[in-house]
């Protein structure tokens, strides 16, 4: 005889109860009603089944059976993750501790380094043993002017001899001009030239190049031209001298002067000419 069931009797069985079962489902699968289920860590299922997920109140996180164990879906407890400061990175201190992170230090143009623990950190300079391999550093083929901090960058000041050359009092060094360099590695070099008056008896003209107006005691920092006749009727009027090129490596900003010096008799002399620089690194 086949036993039958009404389906009254069906419903008004408590489907919410994790002890009653629907037959055939699973063979004694629990079905739980409503869908979200809720418990505390003291009164969870005693015999839940593979997969059974629910919100546990006492941990105010939610967290599921997998078969072991109950393991939970997302970090909860108590804490306040820090807020920071603005672009700070931030790294997890210790192992399992999810709700509390650590700051790094900042530092402008710094690395991102790990220790032998694996803890990050900012550093400015470079690790023992890190390699870092060099730049290759392609030069510009499109007629453009490199901008400022580039390589190839250039720097100059003319002063031509109209309308208002330099005049260069006797026996006096006298700037000509001079030009500002930016922190890098420079090439600089320049000429004058002095326009001499007729009747003006020189005996030595000097040009040279410096982040100081002095007169250099070194004869390889300049140009000289000294001269052995003291006639004032000598056909030639001017003197142009072109100095060598010289390296300026500079840590800051720094201002490199080109200047002159002449001895001479009476009257005045004037200079034209100009500075010019490259950044070569």
């Amino acid at each position: 005889m086949v036993q039958t069931i009404k389906f009254s009797e069906f419903a008004a069985e408590n489907l919410g109860d994790p002890t009653n079962t629907v037959v055939g489902v699973g063979g004694g699968v629990n079905v739980i009603t409503p869908a979200v289920n809720a418990w505390t860590t003291a009164t969870r299922p005693a015999t839940p089944y593979l997969g059974l997920i629910g919100i546990n109140a006492t941990s105010q996180q939610y967290e599921y059976w997998n078969g072991l164990e109950w393991v939970a879906l997302a970090a909860g407890g108590s804490g306040a993750v820090g807020a920071g400061a603005q672009n700070q990175l931030a790294f997890y201190p210790g192992v399992g501790v999810t709700n509390t992170v650590t700051g790094l230090l900042s530092g402008n143009n710094g690395l991102l380094v790990t220790d032998s623990f694996g803890a990050p950190s900012v550093s400015s300079t470079t690790p023992s043993g890190l390699t870092i391999p060099e730049p290759n550093i392609h030069g510009f083929t499109d007629g453009s002017v490199p901008a400022a901090g580039f390589i190839g960058e250039e720097v100059q000041n003319v002063i031509n001899s109209t309308p208002s050359p330099i005049v260069l009092p006797n026996s006096t060094p006298t700037e000509l001009t001079h030009i500002s360099l930016s922190a890098g590695f420079w090439l600089v070099w320049g000429d004058v030239s002095f326009i001499r008056v007729t009747g003006i008896i020189s005996t030595a003209y000097i040009a040279w190049i410096s982040t100081s107006l002095a007169l250099p005691t070194n004869n390889a920092l300049r140009s000289e031209l000294q001269l052995e006749f003291l006639s004032t009727t000598f056909g030639i009027k001017n003197y142009s001298l072109t100095l060598t090129p010289q390296i300026f490596n500079v840590s800051t900003t720094t201002t490199v002067y080109i200047a002159g010096y002449s001895a001479f008799s009476a009257g005045s002399i004037s200079m034209c000419g100009g500075i010019y620089a490259v950044r070569i690194r």
